[in-house]
């Protein structure tokens, strides 16, 4: 007896963020969860229409999800990129980017002002600190 004939499936999944290992890609492939690594998965599909999603997965949550409709010729390897956001919290996150050619991360924009913001008061505080002891001393 011969095996049903497979197409191949081929996840390219990219985190621009530093997690540490703390955050790990996933998919549902029509309906299954599936365990992915950041880079290259190679996953065998029967040929056909088929529903992904995939998305980062953090210790108390999923984001940055993303879904695309492909179609599996026998014999035929599907190329998908995924990329996650830059930015996601408990409160919302971007979602992630997903398509048949390398995908930019969402959220560029948003992760340069959450951390540029916090260092400015930062600085802001250090000065207005300095300014005071600058103060305090010609006073006394």
């Amino acid at each position: 007896m011969t095996s049903p004939p497979t197409a191949l499936l081929t996840v390219n999944a990219s985190n621009p963020n530093f997690s540490m290992g703390l955050v790990q890609p996933e998919a549902v492939l029509d309906g299954w969860p599936i365990r992915l690594s950041w880079g290259w998965n190679q996953l065998p599909v029967r040929p056909g229409r088929h529903r992904l999603r995939v998305q980062a997965r953090a210790p108390l949550r999923a984001f940055g999800s993303a879904d695309l409709i492909l179609d599996a010729h026998p014999g035929q390897r599907v190329v998908v990129y995924y990329a996650s956001p830059y930015v996601a919290s408990f409160v919302w996150s971007q979602p992630g980017a997903i398509g048949f050619a390398p995908v930019q991360s969402s959220g560029r924009t948003a992760a340069l002002v959450s951390r540029l913001v916090p260092a400015g008061i930062a600085l802001l505080m250090m000065l207005v600190i300095g300014i005071l002891v600058i103060v305090a001393m010609v006073l006394q």
